[in-house]
């Protein structure tokens, strides 16, 4: 069976170059954020199901065909993350119905015989930022990698990708917050991603040779 590497971090921290490095020396990734982007246009019962637990959390508006429904009949994602992100309430109702659906789709993934058959060292990579912090996940998590930088450094990364002020990118940082105890032992390896990418591929060359040397 495929061991599972998660690959996380916060923003800016890199993770995303990381898994692109794992994926060039033959461990597939899952991206969560891409797949779930990807599940909310292909998977009508859970775009259903979100539209009917969440329309009470914003009101119809103009240009809409119903609270989180844009005209063309696709979710606003913009709207929807806008308002998840400053009520509690609506983002824990939202996880509730959406990470069960990524869940099950990360183990399709995973099974399936094109993921094996791009396994070269038996292990799979699902990125992302939250999973450590996610029960849900932990039993499908073998180790965990932390990709960190200076908090500094991680603000100018993230400004300059998103094309957003700064002061944005340090209040989504502040409400990451930190890991808790649980999810800190999940982590096997942790790279500091402080340097170039040239410095960091070959921090990740490291954790594969330590770790899957064949």
């Amino acid at each position: 069976m495929l061991r599972t590497i998660a690959v996380t971090g916060g923003i800016g921290s890199g993770k995303s170059l990381v898994c692109r490095f794992l994926e060039e020396r033959g461990f597939p990734v899952y991206d969560s954020d891409g797949r779930t982007k990807s599940l909310y246009v292909r998977d009508m019962e859970l775009t259903g199901r979100i539209r009917e637990k969440m329309a009470h959390f914003v009101p119809e508006a103009e240009g809409m065909a119903d609270g989180f429904l844009l005209a063309d009949g696709k979710l606003d994602l913009k709207r929807l993350s806008s308002i998840v992100f400053r009520n509690a309430e609506a983002r824990l109702l939202l996880e509730s119905i959406v990470h069960p659906a990524v869940l099950q789709d990360f183990m399709a993934w995973k099974d399936s015989p094109e993921t094996a058959g791009r396994a070269s060292h038996g292990a799979v990579v699902i990125e992302s930022a939250i999973i450590l912090e996610k029960p849900l996940f932990r039993d499908v998590i073998d180790t965990a990698v932390l990709v960190t930088a200076p908090a500094e450094v991680r603000l100018g990364r993230s400004a300059a990708r998103d094309g957003v002020p700064p002061e944005s990118i340090r209040k989504r940082m502040e409400a990451q917050g930190e890991l808790s105890s649980e999810a800190n032992g999940k982590i096997g390896f942790i790279i500091v991603n402080d340097g170039t990418p040239d410095d960091l591929r070959r921090k990740v060359d490291q954790f594969i040779d330590s770790n899957y040397r064949k």
